[in-house]
């Protein structure tokens, strides 16, 4: 089930720790963007545990638009949406 949230909004951190671990099997998070001509995309390009990946996308959610856009991928892929 989505959970919805307003553009720009983080979801609880327990919430996402959750989504995290549940994507993830415990395993890290996997984000490969070597072919981005986005700054912000490729300085992100990683494994991240559950706790990086938050603060990962929390510094993203306050960044500028294509910041935001790669925050809002990796939200959805954990069953979040902003709307």
């Amino acid at each position: 089930m989505r959970q919805s949230l307003t553009y720009g909004e983080m979801p609880e951190k327990d919430d996402f720790l959750l989504a995290v671990e549940e994507e993830t099997d415990g395993c890290k998070y996997r984000i490969r963007a070597n072919n981005s001509s986005d700054p912000a995309v490729r300085h992100a390009d990683g494994d991240y545990t559950a706790e990086e990946l938050y603060n990962l996308v929390n510094l993203l959610s306050c960044g500028d638009e294509a910041s935001q856009d790669l925050a809002c991928s990796i939200l959805f892929t954990l069953g979040f949406e902003w709307i």
